[in-house]
């Protein structure tokens, strides 16, 4: 069950990610710039290949000036869908 919620939790935090990068119409190289990481490593976020770490989460939602509750919504409905 805990790889489930994993592989799911990456993938939809993966496309908010790219979803509100692309909102804001930022690069994804000026989003790396502005969050001081690595813009391989937030391609791989966005593609849902990787889970960022609560840090790298920050810098994210700090860069892209939005809500971080935004995204425990996603973690929430994950876990509810898993206990029907």
């Amino acid at each position: 069950m805990v790889k489930i919620i994993n592989d799911e939790l990456r993938v939809q935090i993966g496309i908010m990610i790219k979803q509100h990068r692309q909102d804001k119409k930022i690069s994804l190289a000026f989003l790396a710039e502005n969050a001081n990481l690595d813009g391989n490593n937030i391609s791989r976020f966005e593609r849902g290949e990787k889970l960022p770490h609560l840090i790298t989460f920050f810098k994210l939602v700090l860069a892209l000036d939005i809500q971080a509750d935004d995204y425990l919504h996603i973690f929430q409905a994950i876990l509810d869908k898993e206990k029907v």
